[in-house]
């Protein structure tokens, strides 16, 4: 799973994956990505022996040019248990605000607010859409699910940084097995695992 030059281009980060005979399909890529065996559903058993994380490219990473830098200035500002009460720092805002900064002239970002004026009729201004993203990923609110309700959520929170047990600025670090929602930023996985905060079990792409 090699990514071609464009892609790279693209996506700032080159991608590798083992062969069938466990060489890498390209050594020299930013990111080595060891899948090694699916897993098998159920969290008490690890198929996988090694990291997920071969290899990440850190030099490109924590390139203060790059939205990366903003990105995980914004990781340790919640409470990682969807039960304990949120807020928001002066300090941790202007770091919402310079993250959103760095992130509207990105392609992805373009892209979508492109898609959301010419696909579903909007007219959205760049200063509009930046004032949406803040509001959609950044305003705390309570989220009602099933018949209750969880105060304090966060959109961003949920999609990058996750919901679980573990809370972060509690100082409790002792070892939890609970249940985590959302956490799909592989930054963020990266970052945990390099830490030993997360075990990879295997891969699963049929969900």
């Amino acid at each position: 799973m090699a990514s071609s030059h464009g892609e790279c281009q693209e996506n700032q980060f080159s991608v590798s994956t083992r062969t069938s005979s466990g060489e890498w399909e390209d050594e020299t890529a930013d990111i080595l990505l060891d899948e090694q065996v699916k897993a098998s559903g159920q969290r008490e058993i690890d198929l996988a022996t090694r990291p997920l994380f071969y290899k990440v490219n850190e030099d490109k990473l924590f390139d203060e040019t790059r939205t990366y830098v903003s990105f995980l200035q914004l990781l340790d500002n919640y409470a990682i248990r969807s039960v304990d009460a949120e807020f928001t720092l002066e300090e941790e805002e202007h770091e919402q605000l310079d993250f959103l900064s760095m992130i509207l002239s990105t392609k992805p970002i373009q892209l979508a607010r492109n898609y959301i004026n010419e696909e579903l009729g909007e007219t959205l201004s760049e200063q509009q859409f930046r004032l949406k993203l803040q509001r959609i990923w950044f305003e705390l609110y309570t989220n009602y699910y099933k018949g209750k309700s969880t105060h304090f959520a966060s959109g961003f929170e949920h999609v990058f940084v996750g919901e679980g047990k573990y809370n972060i600025r509690s100082g409790d670090k002792r070892e939890t097995l609970g249940t985590i929602s959302g956490y799909h930023s592989w930054v963020k996985f990266y970052l945990d695992e390099k830490n030993q905060r997360v075990n990879f079990l295997g891969y699963k792409y049929d969900l």
